[in-house]
């Protein structure tokens, strides 16, 4: 990351203030990356940008990532998983919204007492669980690591990030 922004800022020659790292500025199917500078503001679709494509090539994901110990229903100790709904059009159609849908998946008692409490802040639409995980596996399995993952943080270590890009399309 520090890289990206160093290239950013030399090649726009100026200096970097903030990132929306998964913004949906520009709608959910259309997440991108935007970039606050104390001269200039720009925003990439994540095709567009270097840092976002290695990202969602699953090529500088954490470690963690590829082993997540939190996944599936009794994978870790929650009383309620907030994640993204993918695929919510291919069920609610009427629900599905650009700026993104979340699913809540209650798994215990003190979950429900604790949604119970705030369900009159949200719109939701109960939905089945097979249908949550049918479009977003990653509730379910972890990432694979890609082969490649190591050499790139090698070459990161060592040149510039666009160089990278171009050398793994």
């Amino acid at each position: 990351m520090e890289k990206k922004i160093k290239s950013f800022e030399e090649y726009y020659d100026t200096n970097v203030i903030d990132i929306k790292f998964k913004s949906k500025k520009n709608g959910w199917e259309k997440s991108s990356i935007e970039y606050f500078s104390d001269r200039i503001n720009k925003t990439y679709p994540y095709v567009d940008d270097s840092l976002m494509s290695l990202y969602s090539s699953n090529l500088i994901l954490r470690d963690s990532c590829y082993n997540c110990s939190a996944k599936g229903l009794s994978g870790n100790g929650a009383d309620i998983i907030l994640g993204d709904y993918w695929g919510v059009y291919n069920v609610h159609q009427d629900f599905f919204d650009d700026n993104g849908v979340s699913c809540i998946i209650i798994k215990t008692d003190k979950g429900k007492k604790l949604f119970e409490n705030v369900r009159e802040n949200f719109d939701f639409v109960e939905t089945q669980y097979d249908d949550i995980i049918k479009y977003n596996p990653s509730f379910v399995d972890s990432t694979s690591k890609p082969l490649e993952r190591n050499k790139i943080f090698d070459e990161l270590r060592n040149t510039n990030i666009n160089v990278i890009l171009i050398n793994i399309n």
